[in-house]
């Protein structure tokens, strides 16, 4: 596991009471290496990210847009809440499912309330695939979305946020248990 997170039960607690279900919470398993150097030839489709930062970030009505840097990337999409009252509930790393953004549906319902209950909360895009692609096809961006997780937490660390724990959704809790 990785040494700057921590579980935060609490956050599970309050998803539970805000009303949210979670299908996945970085519960599969990882994939091998020869299941990602089977998808060697596989890349992500940053015009499709890119769109949606330019969709995502004028619209965004709960907390703010910030932007993260990986190795593959100068710019990742991510929205930042802090914790309402003071804070003191830590932070949470929120990873989208298969080929959507970071404040769609549940992940942005979870991002809002996590947040009124006191959780900083940061919701990052993941890399994505275009939309025809195969949900197998994504294990190969398993490296780079692990990357975009370990710049998340780097960024609430750099910001005084502790604990962090990470929530995933999905195909978001396959990448997460990858980078763990």
């Amino acid at each position: 596991m990785n040494p700057v997170v921590r579980p935060i039960t609490r956050a599970l607690a309050a998803a539970a009471l805000a009303g949210v279900t979670l299908s996945a919470i970085a519960d599969t398993a990882a994939p091998m290496p020869e299941a990602v150097a089977a998808h060697a030839g596989v890349v992500p489709d940053y015009a499709r990210e890119a769109r949606w930062a330019d969709e995502v970030a004028p619209s965004v009505m709960v907390g703010d847009v910030v932007w993260l840097r990986t190795p593959d990337r100068e710019r990742v999409l991510a929205l930042f809440t802090p914790g309402a009252g003071s804070g003191a509930g830590g932070g949470i790393v929120i990873v989208h499912g298969l080929g959507v953004q970071p404040d769609f549906g549940i992940v942005g319902e979870l991002r809002a309330d996590l947040a009124a209950r006191g959780f900083a909360t940061l919701s990052v895009q993941m890399p994505v695939l275009a939309a025809d692609a195969l949900p197998g096809e994504y294990a190969a961006l398993f490296p780079l979305a692990g990357d975009r997780i370990e710049a998340a937490v780097q960024w609430l660390a750099a910001k005084g946020v502790a604990p962090v724990a990470v929530v995933a959704h999905s195909l978001g809790a396959a990448m997460a248990n990858a980078w763990l």
